[in-house]
């Protein structure tokens, strides 16, 4: 296997970069917004085969994969951000490529198309943030994901919107044989409306997909949430979880189905929703099976904080914020441990923020 040290790399990009008198000074964090040092990152990983490039780029030099593995229908023409990462096969990536998104100019529409592809037996770890830095706008972006034979990737995106910003989002990815991919979602913004749509085909032999999405529903915001997963290639299987804490007057609509379509197939849906407020909440989990050899359950339910539990951590010494915050945080935070280990500290950060109502 060729892996790759990402570490490496980007001191190797960093060192290249002073040298070059360009200034880094965002707290350690590499921007996408800083061309010279995305492209010093991209040459440097030329060197084991991968392909880090910006949409732009991608479109000039490497439409054949932009063809060859696009998932969704995206006319290209009318899109301007977005990022293509190649991973060629037999090559281990085990430190996240970032990349950061941040719509700064007010009522400006962003455009984002991003493509991952993971070769056979290549193995990668994503991170996405998108944020706004104004009151007025909206974000449109496509993310496709292609997974060959016996590839693995694990992938988290963090949305942190404003209120006045309106998002569509959707995100498709192709799941060949043995082939696993672990998603991560978090919102923890306002923004006027979210929508989105998440479709996961796993076509291969054995493949296999884990989704989870964590969404702090707040103020007079309205989000619809989409999670699709096809199994119908022999013996797949995906689980697909969701948890929303609502808060203040927010709506919020949560549709998942798992269509089952070849033998041996299974799946889970788990949607929970924690009511702090008068929010209203819409939850429906749906199963769709076409062949008796198949294994579909679900769970599903909208409640709120039970006295009984607030008691039991009124008589360990907590006050009713500390102990609303920590029953917040272990809702919240349940499916921690399929974040992948170097993205996990700052997902418990976030959720450790959103369980005491902040972000």
């Amino acid at each position: 296997m060729n892996r790759v040290d990402m570490r490496r790399v980007t001191q190797e990009a960093i060192r290249m970069a002073r040298e070059m008198g360009i200034a880094l000074e965002k707290g350690g964090t590499l921007f996408l917004d800083e061309g010279a040092v995305m492209h010093l990152i991209s040459e440097a990983l030329k060197e084991y085969g991968v392909i880090y490039a910006t949409l732009g780029e991608a479109k000039r030099e490497y439409s054949d994969i932009l063809e060859e593995y696009a998932v969704s229908r995206v006319d290209l023409s009318r899109v301007q951000d977005g990022i293509l990462v190649y991973v060629p096969r037999n090559t281990v990536i085990e430190e996240p490529i970032s990349t950061c998104y941040a719509l700064a100019r007010r009522g400006v529409v962003q455009r984002v198309y991003n493509l991952y592809v993971a070769e056979a037996n290549a193995h990668m770890v994503t991170s996405t943030g998108c944020y706004a830095l104004t009151d007025e706008g909206a974000h449109w972006s496509v993310t496709d994901v292609h997974l060959g034979e016996s590839a693995r990737a694990s992938s988290i995106m963090i949305h942190n919107w404003r209120p006045g910003i309106r998002v569509s989002m959707s995100k498709r990815a192709r799941i060949l044989d043995r082939a696993y991919l672990s998603a991560f979602y978090i919102n923890s913004s306002v923004p006027e409306r979210i929508t989105s749509m998440t479709e996961l085909l796993l076509e291969g032999e054995d493949s296999k997909a884990d989704s989870d999405t964590i969404v702090n529903a707040a103020g007079s915001s309205r989000y619809d949430y989409i999670s699709i997963a096809r199994l119908s290639g022999p013996g797949s299987s995906a689980q697909l979880l969701s948890r929303i804490v609502a808060r203040g007057s927010a709506e919020v609509r949560n549709v998942i189905r798992i269509e089952a379509s070849s033998p041996g197939t299974r799946g889970h849906i788990e949607c929970r929703a924690l009511q702090l407020g008068n929010a209203r909440v819409s939850t429906l989990p749906e199963l769709l099976s076409s062949t008796r050899d198949a294994e579909l359950t679900h769970e599903a339910s909208i409640g709120k904080i039970s006295r009984e539990q607030l008691n039991y951590l009124f008589t360990r010494g907590f006050d009713e914020e500390e102990a609303t915050s920590l029953i917040v945080k272990g809702f919240m935070g349940a499916g921690l441990g399929r974040v992948p280990e170097p993205l996990r500290p700052v997902v418990g950060r976030i959720i450790e923020e959103l369980s005491r109502g902040g972000m």
